[in-house]
């Protein structure tokens, strides 16, 4: 079977905008089951099947142990949201041709379902970085560290659901900047690793899905 004769466009889009709203880390692959001795005979000329390989979920979630999965509950506020994303989100695709400027929309899209899906930390805070740029950058020519943590601190000011202050926001978004570019510099990420906001501890690869997701 092919992975592209499905529609995962519209399976992607659809598992974005759970992401979005609720950010768990869910994902989909497909199983193949050959009825062998279901029927005595059959009325059609079916092609092999050979099984195809579609998946599209997070492999560290697969080792973990019955009881160290994270249960997410979705309430019915959360499924009005992603009804309301996912719709959004296939409408703007569908009027994409005319809408030239959603296209960073889709790409951010695309980032934030990879890093939900990324194995190595590093690749999902990158993933979750160049997202947030593309969203939020423009088409600055300045300095990228000081437009994106002014930017996102604006997107702090006018969610309702999001938990953070404006200022720990931006402040958060350089720390994050700096975990980004030890990555990339091939330098010790201990340092910028853990971000303190809101009296706790957190990730910085965590907190920069975060900060995608609310810029969605």
């Amino acid at each position: 079977a092919n992975y592209w004769a499905y529609p995962t466009e519209i399976i992607d889009d659809f598992f974005a905008a759970i992401r979005i709203a609720v950010s768990c880390k869910t994902g989909y692959g497909q199983l193949l089951i050959e009825p062998i001795g279901w029927a005595d005979k059959w009325t059609t000329d079916l092609p092999a099947v050979y099984g195809a390989n579609v998946r599209a979920f997070n492999h560290n979630e697969v080792q973990t142990k019955f009881f160290g999965y994270s249960i997410y509950n979705a309430n019915n506020s959360d499924l009005d949201l992603i009804k309301t994303l996912f719709t959004t989100i296939r409408q703007k695709r569908m009027d994409s041709k005319h809408n030239k400027a959603f296209r960073k929309v889709f790409i951010a899209i695309q980032r934030l379902n990879r890093c939900m899906l990324r194995e190595a930390d590093d690749d999902t805070a990158l993933d979750a970085i160049i997202g947030i740029e593309t969203l939020l950058s423009g088409d600055t020519h300045g300095e990228i560290t000081y437009t994106i943590s002014n930017r996102i601190s604006v997107v702090a000011a006018k969610l309702e659901c999001c938990p953070y202050l404006p200022q720990d926001m931006r402040r958060a978004m350089k720390i994050i900047y700096g975990f980004r570019s030890d990555i990339v510099h091939g330098r010790d990420t201990k340092k910028n690793s853990m971000i303190a906001i809101d009296g706790k501890q957190v990730e910085s690869k965590k907190l920069a899905v975060e900060f995608l997701r609310y810029s969605l």
